[in-house]
C-alpha cells in the first residue's frame, strides 16, 4: 500500500506541475495582444498619425472580446481610443499608467467589475501613455478546458496505477500461496 501511496503522489504532483505550467503559459499568452497593439498605436502617435488613433472604431468592452487601445493624458484622463466601458472611453487604474510611465512593458490583469478581466498592458510616448488589453474570457476558458483534459487524464493514471498495483498484489499472493504450499509437502 505504501508504493501505491508513494506513486500517486507522485503521479499527481506531476500532473499538478503540467497543470501549473500550462495555466501560466496560457495566461502569459494572452499579454501579447495587448503589448502588439500598444506598440503599434505608439508608433503612429510617433509617425505624427493621431488623426488614424482618433478615428479607432469604438469598442464595448461589456460584450466584446477584441483587443482595444485608450490612449491617457499626462493627467491620465483618456483622449483617444477603442475601448469604452459604459459608453465612455475605459479608464484603467493609474497605477497602470504611473507604470507604463516608468517601465517599457508592464502587462497585469485589469477587472474593472465583476465578469469583465483584461490583460492590459502600457507604453508611454511623448507624455502620453497607450494602454492595450484584450478580454481574458478565451484564455481563462481554453485554462478551464485544459484543466478538465488533465484532471481526466490524472484520473485515469491513478486507475491505472491502482489496477496495476492490485494485479501485483494478487501475482505476490498467489506466489506466496504456491510457495506455501510447497513447503507443507
Amino acid at each position: 500500500m505504501i508504493r501505491w501511496v508513494t506513486a500517486a503522489v507522485v503521479v499527481s504532483a506531476l500532473f499538478a506541475t503540467i497543470y501549473v505550467v500550462m495555466q501560466q503559459a496560457e495566461r502569459q499568452g494572452a499579454d501579447d495582444a495587448p503589448i502588439r497593439v500598444a506598440s503599434q498605436v505608439a508608433s503612429r502617435l510617433r509617425a505624427g498619425d493621431a488623426a488614424t488613433v482618433d478615428a479607432s472604431d469604438r469598442i464595448r468592452l461589456e460584450d466584446s472580446e477584441s483587443t482595444f487601445f485608450v490612449v491617457y493624458s499626462a493627467g491620465d484622463t483618456p483622449l483617444a481610443g477603442s475601448g469604452t466601458l459604459a459608453g465612455k472611453l475605459a479608464q484603467v487604474p493609474s497605477g497602470v499608467i504611473d507604470a507604463a510611465r516608468t517601465t517599457s512593458h508592464g502587462p497585469v490583469t485589469w477587472e474593472p467589475r465583476s465578469g469583465l478581466r483584461f490583460a492590459i498592458d502600457g507604453t508611454s510616448v511623448d507624455g502620453k501613455v497607450v494602454v492595450a488589453g484584450e478580454s481574458l474570457g478565451p484564455t481563462e476558458r481554453r485554462i478551464d478546458q485544459l484543466g478538465a483534459l488533465i484532471l481526466a487524464a490524472w484520473a485515469g493514471t491513478i486507475v491505472l496505477l491502482a489496477i496495476a498495483f492490485a494485479a501485483d498484489q494478487g501475482l505476490v499472493s498467489a506466489g506466496r500461496k504456491r510457495q506455501s504450499g510447497r513447503e507443507r509437502s
